[in-house]
């Protein structure tokens, strides 16, 4: 996975922030790109994983680990994964800590029941319910997820938010320009191509600005790809409505992603319930579009660092062209944006919270 890559980035960035603190953290994972490999052995972060991706060989390193962590560490850390619930299960001799970004929503949403129920199947469900029960603590993304967790497993999870790294995404230091006036006439939408990022919905809303003045859709997948028949019906949409579209497929350098939000006129977040949203935009003073829905109601204040909307193409439409009028008005949503950045979805603040949240698990068990 890509480290530009919304959740995934910001794990990265955790065990960075960890580090610094005086922590020894050990990353376990099924698989770990050698851009993530280099950024761990540059921090001097241990690192395992399987030496191949069969079954059998990802089974036999949970087996190991079940059994070589609890012996050498003092806390297990989850994030989501669907192993995670087997090891928590198992693993009782010390706290569990569990980072649930999200359920897996195959289970529980009406549009995604019975896609790919091949690997989700109602033994895996049962499994992961029981595991995730068995969590000491449960930390999650945002409010909307924490409703979530109650509602399909009954246990209080904690809001936990994932930060942006504000020193990987200064642009000062990456001596980028972030005048407003000087913004090429484009919007930007950053996610994977899969069904649920709902490209498609940008398109169609793009239909209803005038021609004259519509932008250009930048999208930026990180280099991943879910569904190939998506991506050809995207494109196919965009030809058909006459929008102007660029696709990043593959993997961009860093530099050039921070480059495309700083250059962009707004952010466009049309994600179906997506469970929370990491307002990297805001580091750029990029203002954000998206649908009322999910984590999207906490990572943009509505008509303050951006505008929110039903999920309604030509509502969606209106929001955007209201900012492409009125760029006054859009620099001023991208300046208090980059400040409630700083204040409520830094790093920092992410770790601050996470050993504060830790601490009182400890303190608790100890009792």
């Amino acid at each position: 996975m890509n480290v530009e890559a919304g959740a995934a980035g910001a794990f990265v960035s955790m065990v960075k922030y960890l580090k610094r603190e005086g922590y020894e953290p050990k990353v376990f994972s099924l698989s770990i790109n050698d851009e993530i490999k280099k950024m761990f052995d540059d921090l001097g972060v241990p690192y395992s994983c399987p030496k191949s991706f069969s079954t059998i060989e990802k089974l036999v390193f949970l087996r190991k680990i079940s059994k070589e962590i609890p012996k050498e560490y003092d806390i297990a850390f989850f994030s989501h994964y669907a192993y995670s619930p087997i090891l928590i299960k198992i693993m009782r001799e010390i706290p569990r800590v569990y980072y649930l970004y999200e359920p897996p929503r195959i289970f529980y949403e009406p549009h995604l029941k019975g896609v790919g129920l091949r690997r989700f199947d109602f033994i895996t469900k049962e499994i992961d319910k029981m595991g995730t029960r068995a969590a000491d603590l449960i930390l999650c993304s945002s409010d909307y997820i924490r409703e979530y967790i109650y509602k399909v497993y009954g246990k209080f999870a904690v809001v936990n938010r994932l930060g942006v790294d504000l020193e990987k995404y200064d642009y000062r230091k990456l001596g980028i320009d972030v005048s407003y006036e000087k913004r090429d006439n484009v919007i930007v939408s950053v996610g994977v191509i899969h069904p649920q990022k709902a490209h498609d919905f940008i398109i169609r809303s793009l239909k209803y600005i005038p021609k004259p003045k519509r932008p250009k859709l930048l999208v930026i997948t990180a280099g991943l790809i879910y569904d190939r028949l998506y991506l050809k019906e995207i494109y196919e949409l965009a030809k058909r409505l006459d929008i102007d579209i660029e696709i990043k497929e593959k993997f961009i350098p860093h530099k050039d992603f921070c480059l495309a939000l700083a250059r962009s006129k707004l952010m466009a977040i049309p994600y179906i319930m997506e469970p929370s949203v990491e307002p990297v935009a805001y580091a750029f003073k990029t203002p954000i579009v998206a649908v009322r829905e999910a984590g999207a109601r906490e990572a943009v204040i509505n008509k303050v660092t951006g505008l929110l909307v039903p999920r309604n193409v030509k509502e969606f439409a209106k929001a955007i062209e209201f900012l492409l009028d009125n760029p006054d008005i859009a620099a001023k949503m991208g300046e208090r944006g980059y400040l409630f950045l700083k204040r409520e979805y830094s790093m920092g603040k992410t770790i601050q919270e996470l050993v504060k949240n830790i601490s009182i698990l400890l303190g608790t068990l100890n009792r």
